[in-house]
This record gives structure tokens, C-alpha cells and sequence, in this order.
């Protein structure tokens, strides 16, 4: 126990020494803090410069969308004419066709008309001149043998 005995020069000599540890610690700390607060000075003005960034680029983007939907809108207008234009078109197209195909069946018609009387008539003259052959033939036979 005599080991453990301090004398009082030591003690205070050991509490000095333990005061000026504690004081270069706090100042170390202070030294650390100081730090600490600078980088986070630093960090807050960059953080409100990304802000300010942010900001600006969705107020740009707002204004881009804006564009955009303004843009659409005109499309689908112009969309809703052209396809009004086309369907236009298209009756103008299935009307003339249709007048075309009449047309058509009417000439075609007449045409079949024509043909009919043509082939009856040309096969009334075969009739006519296969029974005067034959009547010639027959004739020819009773009177002349």
C-alpha cells in the first residue's frame, strides 16, 4: 500500500499535467467544431445553390411542358382537320367510284344489248341462208335429178 501513497507535489503535478491534457482536448475540439461549422457553412451554400439550380431547371421544365402541351393541342387540332379533310375525300372518292361503276354497268349493259342483237341477227342469216341451201338442194334434186 506504501506503492500506492502519492505525494501532494505529485498529485498536483499529475492534476496539472491532466488539466493542460484537458485543455489541449477542448481546444482540439473547439479546433474541430470550428471545422465542423465552416463545412457545413460550405455544405448550405451549396445545398441552396442546388436549390436554386433545382428551382430554375423546374420552373424551365414547367415552361418546356407548357410548350409541349400547347404543342399537342395544336397537333391534335390539326390531326382532327386532316382526318375531317380525308374523310371528305374519301365519300368524294366512294361517290365518284360509284358513279363510275354505274356508268360502267350501263355501257356494259348497252354493249350485252348490242351483242344480242348482232349474234340474233347474224344467226337469223345462217338460218336464212342454211334453209335456202337447202330448199336450192332440195329443189335442185326434185326438179333437176
Amino acid at each position: 500500500m506504501a506503492e500506492d501513497f502519492v505525494t501532494r507535489d505529485q498529485h498536483r503535478a499529475d492534476l496539472a499535467e491532466l488539466r493542460l491534457e484537458l485543455a489541449n482536448t477542448l481546444a482540439s475540439l473547439d479546433k474541430r467544431t470550428e471545422l465542423i461549422a465552416q463545412d457545413l457553412g460550405v455544405l448550405r451554400r451549396d445545398l441552396e445553390g442546388l436549390r436554386s439550380d433545382v428551382r430554375q431547371e423546374m420552373g424551365t421544365l414547367r415552361a418546356d411542358l407548357g410548350t409541349l402541351h400547347a404543342d399537342l393541342g395544336t397537333l391534335r387540332a390539326d390531326t382532327r382537320q386532316e382526318v375531317g379533310g380525308l374523310r371528305q375525300e374519301m365519300q368524294a372518292l366512294r361517290t365518284e367510284i360509284g358513279q363510275e361503276i354505274q356508268a360502267l354497268r350501263t355501257e356494259i349493259g348497252q354493249e350485252m344489248r348490242a351483242w344480242r342483237q348482232s349474234t340474233s341477227r347474224q344467226l337469223w342469216v345462217m338460218i336464212g341462208v342454211v334453209t335456202f341451201a337447202v330448199l336450192t338442194g332440195v329443189i335442185k334434186l326434185v326438179f333437176f335429178p
